[in-house]
Protein backbone atom coordinates (compact mmCIF):
# COMPACT_ATOMS: atom_id res chain seq x y z
CA UNK A 1 0.00 0.00 0.00
CA UNK A 2 1.34 3.32 -0.56
CA UNK A 3 1.56 6.12 1.11
CA UNK A 4 -0.84 8.32 -0.65
CA UNK A 5 -3.69 5.74 -0.41
CA UNK A 6 -2.80 5.25 3.49
CA UNK A 7 -3.67 9.15 3.88
CA UNK A 8 -6.50 8.50 1.95
CA UNK A 9 -8.10 5.42 4.04
CA UNK A 10 -6.86 7.85 7.19
CA UNK A 11 -8.45 10.90 5.62
CA UNK A 12 -12.21 8.64 4.97
CA UNK A 13 -12.06 6.70 8.13
CA UNK A 14 -11.32 10.54 10.32
CA UNK A 15 -14.51 11.86 7.96
CA UNK A 16 -16.94 8.98 9.20
CA UNK A 17 -15.82 8.84 12.14
CA UNK A 18 -15.79 13.38 12.91
CA UNK A 19 -19.65 12.64 10.68
CA UNK A 20 -20.79 10.11 13.55
CA UNK A 21 -19.89 12.11 16.30
CA UNK A 22 -21.47 15.55 14.53
CA UNK A 23 -24.77 13.36 13.86
CA UNK A 24 -24.99 11.53 17.55
CA UNK A 25 -24.72 15.49 19.05
CA UNK A 26 -27.17 16.50 17.13
CA UNK A 27 -29.19 14.04 17.92
CA UNK A 28 -28.33 14.36 21.65
CA UNK A 29 -28.48 18.26 21.86
CA UNK A 30 -32.19 17.97 20.06
CA UNK A 31 -33.77 15.44 22.31
CA UNK A 32 -32.15 17.36 25.69
CA UNK A 33 -33.93 20.89 24.27
CA UNK A 34 -36.93 19.32 22.72
CA UNK A 35 -37.30 16.87 26.26
CA UNK A 36 -37.15 19.62 28.41
CA UNK A 37 -39.35 21.84 27.04
CA UNK A 38 -41.84 18.74 26.52
CA UNK A 39 -41.43 18.75 30.55
CA UNK A 40 -41.84 22.46 30.86
CA UNK A 41 -44.94 21.91 29.43
CA UNK A 42 -46.18 18.68 31.44
CA UNK A 43 -45.41 20.73 34.76
CA UNK A 44 -47.23 23.64 33.56
CA UNK A 45 -44.27 25.86 34.46
CA UNK A 46 -44.62 29.63 34.56
CA UNK A 47 -42.44 29.98 31.19
CA UNK A 48 -41.68 27.83 28.66
CA UNK A 49 -38.86 28.20 25.96
CA UNK A 50 -39.27 26.88 22.36
CA UNK A 51 -35.82 27.11 20.43
CA UNK A 52 -36.16 27.41 17.22
CA UNK A 53 -32.40 26.47 16.10
CA UNK A 54 -32.97 22.67 18.08
CA UNK A 55 -35.48 21.89 14.94
CA UNK A 56 -32.83 22.03 12.51
CA UNK A 57 -30.61 19.09 14.13
CA UNK A 58 -32.68 16.03 12.86
CA UNK A 59 -32.39 16.69 9.52
CA UNK A 60 -28.94 17.93 9.60
CA UNK A 61 -28.19 14.27 11.70
CA UNK A 62 -30.28 12.49 8.64
CA UNK A 63 -28.29 13.86 5.83
CA UNK A 64 -25.01 13.37 7.75
CA UNK A 65 -26.00 9.35 8.18
CA UNK A 66 -26.69 8.82 4.76
CA UNK A 67 -23.13 10.51 4.22
CA UNK A 68 -21.83 7.92 6.61
CA UNK A 69 -23.19 5.14 4.95
CA UNK A 70 -21.85 6.37 1.58
CA UNK A 71 -18.13 6.89 3.20
CA UNK A 72 -18.26 3.40 5.12
CA UNK A 73 -19.58 1.43 2.06
CA UNK A 74 -16.70 3.26 -0.56
CA UNK A 75 -14.05 2.71 2.27
CA UNK A 76 -14.53 -0.84 2.86
CA UNK A 77 -15.31 -2.64 0.06
CA UNK A 78 -13.38 -0.39 -2.30
CA UNK A 79 -16.10 -0.15 -4.48
CA UNK A 80 -18.55 3.18 -5.55
CA UNK A 81 -21.92 3.10 -5.18
CA UNK A 82 -24.62 1.38 -7.65
CA UNK A 83 -26.57 3.56 -9.80
CA UNK A 84 -29.88 2.28 -7.74
CA UNK A 85 -28.00 3.11 -4.68
CA UNK A 86 -26.80 6.16 -5.22
CA UNK A 87 -30.55 7.23 -5.94
CA UNK A 88 -31.49 5.72 -2.79
CA UNK A 89 -29.01 7.82 -1.21
CA UNK A 90 -29.40 11.21 -2.75
CA UNK A 91 -33.53 10.68 -1.86
CA UNK A 92 -32.13 9.97 2.07
CA UNK A 93 -29.88 13.51 1.88
CA UNK A 94 -33.00 15.66 -0.29
CA UNK A 95 -35.67 14.41 2.49
CA UNK A 96 -33.30 15.18 5.42
CA UNK A 97 -33.24 18.73 3.85
CA UNK A 98 -36.90 18.59 3.48
CA UNK A 99 -37.12 18.17 7.28
CA UNK A 100 -33.98 20.84 7.57
CA UNK A 101 -36.80 23.48 6.26
CA UNK A 102 -39.96 22.21 7.13
CA UNK A 103 -39.50 20.75 10.84
CA UNK A 104 -38.34 23.95 12.54
CA UNK A 105 -41.74 25.59 10.94
CA UNK A 106 -44.36 23.02 11.70
CA UNK A 107 -42.97 22.66 14.97
CA UNK A 108 -43.12 26.21 15.66
CA UNK A 109 -46.87 26.39 14.99
CA UNK A 110 -47.87 23.56 17.01
CA UNK A 111 -46.35 24.16 19.83
CA UNK A 112 -47.91 27.61 19.72
CA UNK A 113 -50.87 26.38 19.27
CA UNK A 114 -50.70 24.24 22.11
CA UNK A 115 -49.31 27.09 24.43
CA UNK A 116 -51.43 29.85 23.23
CA UNK A 117 -55.07 26.96 23.96
CA UNK A 118 -53.09 26.28 27.63
CA UNK A 119 -53.19 30.14 28.76
CA UNK A 120 -49.68 31.05 27.70
CA UNK A 121 -48.63 34.29 25.75
CA UNK A 122 -45.70 35.17 23.83
CA UNK A 123 -42.92 37.20 25.45
CA UNK A 124 -41.18 39.45 23.78
CA UNK A 125 -37.33 39.12 24.73
CA UNK A 126 -34.37 41.26 22.53
CA UNK A 127 -31.86 38.51 21.75
CA UNK A 128 -28.64 38.57 19.61
CA UNK A 129 -29.12 35.57 17.59
CA UNK A 130 -30.57 35.43 14.26
CA UNK A 131 -34.41 35.22 13.80
CA UNK A 132 -34.07 31.74 12.25
CA UNK A 133 -32.06 30.46 15.38
CA UNK A 134 -33.98 33.20 18.19
CA UNK A 135 -35.22 31.56 21.32
CA UNK A 136 -38.97 31.94 21.97
CA UNK A 137 -40.34 32.61 25.55
CA UNK A 138 -43.85 31.72 26.74
CA UNK A 139 -45.30 33.03 29.66
CA UNK A 140 -48.51 32.53 31.81
CA UNK A 141 -49.59 36.14 32.13
CA UNK A 142 -47.40 39.81 32.42
CA UNK A 143 -45.94 39.65 35.34
CA UNK A 144 -43.49 36.35 34.41
CA UNK A 145 -42.78 38.02 31.37
CA UNK A 146 -41.63 40.86 32.93
CA UNK A 147 -39.57 39.03 35.09
CA UNK A 148 -38.10 37.48 32.71
CA UNK A 149 -37.00 40.53 30.99
CA UNK A 150 -35.61 41.94 34.13
CA UNK A 151 -33.94 38.47 34.38
CA UNK A 152 -32.23 38.59 30.40
CA UNK A 153 -31.27 42.85 31.07
CA UNK A 154 -28.93 41.52 33.78
CA UNK A 155 -27.53 39.08 32.48
CA UNK A 156 -26.83 40.60 29.16
CA UNK A 157 -27.22 44.93 29.27
CA UNK A 158 -26.22 45.32 25.93
CA UNK A 159 -29.68 43.92 24.09
CA UNK A 160 -31.11 46.81 26.19
CA UNK A 161 -31.43 50.53 25.47
CA UNK A 162 -29.69 52.41 28.06
CA UNK A 163 -32.17 54.67 30.31
CA UNK A 164 -30.04 57.46 31.03
CA UNK A 165 -27.89 58.01 27.77
CA UNK A 166 -26.25 61.92 27.75
CA UNK A 167 -26.49 61.51 23.96
CA UNK A 168 -30.16 61.47 23.78
CA UNK A 169 -31.25 63.61 26.59
CA UNK A 170 -32.66 67.11 25.39
CA UNK A 171 -32.67 70.24 27.23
Amino acid sequence: MDDSSQKSIFLKIFGVILFTLMSIGAIYYFQLLFFTMLKEISANAESIIFNRGIYFLPGIAFCLMALIFISLFETFTHNTLSDKMNIYFARIAISGLFFIFLLPISAEYITERHLHKKGYSYCDMPSSSWAMYKSIYYAINENVCTLLNEKNKQNSPALYPKEDNEVYRHY
